[in-house]
């Protein structure tokens, strides 16, 4: 009796294990197949490097990357808005990422390239990535999720959730 009570012990966890990992398994990566503002995807120019600034009321984003046939290399540096930075003081969490798009602005592939968590406002986020370039890469984008809060510890002194990603699910 009570080697099959152990026996059950040491299966129970091994057979949620199994389930859990055979979920996360089936799972599409984050962002995968939804579309991007095609008006704001990137288009990519092999051979030569790039340079440039991607800039919304939120984050600024200044990069370079070079592309071949086959990778992309990027790097570059991230930071919030003069807006964030003047009437917060902390930043709570900066998620940036980098999506390669098709000609159609579906995403193919997403990469977190930088992570900020319980930052100063005026926080630098320094990136350099190599990335393999998926079948049909022509563009690139950058997107993010933040937020930020005042230095006030009260509830509800003021915070603020912002964020630019590729949700749609059709173009």
């Amino acid at each position: 009796m009570k080697i099959s009570r152990f026996r059950a012990a040491l299966l129970a966890p091994t057979a949620l294990l199994l389930l859990l990992s055979a979920c996360q398994m089936t799972s599409s990566p984050p962002f995968q197949d939804r579309y991007y503002d095609a008006q704001e995807a990137i288009p990519l120019k092999a051979g030569t490097v790039q340079e440039s600034t991607w800039q919304t009321f939120d984050v600024v984003i200044d990069y370079r990357y070079q592309a071949t046939a086959d990778t992309i290399e990027v790097n570059g540096a991230a930071a919030l808005g003069r807006h964030y930075q003047d009437l917060y003081e902390r930043l709570t969490k900066l998620d940036v990422y980098l999506f390669l798009l098709d000609d159609t602005a579906r995403v193919l592939q997403s990469r977190k390239i930088a992570q900020a968590l319980a930052s100063e406002t005026d926080t630098v986020l320094t990136f350099s990535e190599t990335i393999a370039l998926p079948p049909g890469a022509n563009h690139l984008a950058f997107g993010y999720e933040g937020r930020v809060q005042a230095s006030d510890p009260e509830p509800n002194s003021g915070s603020d959730w912002f964020y630019k990603l590729p949700l749609a699910r059709t173009p």
